[in-house]
């Protein structure tokens, strides 16, 4: 199976954002978008909010991203739900 990198723009810009604001908090800023993107591909994240969450959720959300994420099929495993997600979920 191949794993979803796609994103839009801004959806990119976001995750880059994020990704950059986790750097801050010692987590590697390249896998950390990686894992957004292709999570964000199975469970719609509301990245905006993510974004703005206070330090305690934002670090849940992103390391329990990173933690539950299956990299070859692309799936939240574990049933971890991020708290940044849609309420509509895709598939």
């Amino acid at each position: 199976m191949t794993l979803n990198f796609g994103a839009t723009r801004e959806e990119y810009e976001l995750m880059a954002k994020i990704a950059s604001r986790a750097e801050g908090y010692g987590l590697d800023r390249t896998q950390t978008l990686m894992d957004l993107t292709v999570a964000n591909n199975d469970t719609p994240l509301d990245l905006n909010r993510l974004l703005a969450f206070p330090s305690s959720d934002f670090i849940h959300d992103v390391v329990g991203i990173r933690n539950h994420l299956n990299r070859e099929t692309g799936v939240l495993e574990d049933l971890f739900l991020p708290r940044c997600a849609k309420q509509e979920r895709v598939k």
